[in-house]
């Protein structure tokens, strides 16, 4: 059963927003981090595997 046009868009908007709201709490409750340059993230990373 496809559904209309609309409510298929109005879905996509709505996870969107979800998704965005989400990601921005997630943000929130973290501690703040300097910005890491691709660089200290790779050199980190390799340091883990």
């Amino acid at each position: 059963m496809e559904l209309p046009q609309v409510l298929q868009y109005c879905l996509k908007i709505t996870l969107v927003l979800l998704g965005i709201g989400h990601w921005a709490l997630v943000i929130n409750s973290s501690p703040p981090a300097p910005p890491a340059s691709p660089a200290s993230f790779l050199r980190s990373h390799a340091k883990i595997t």
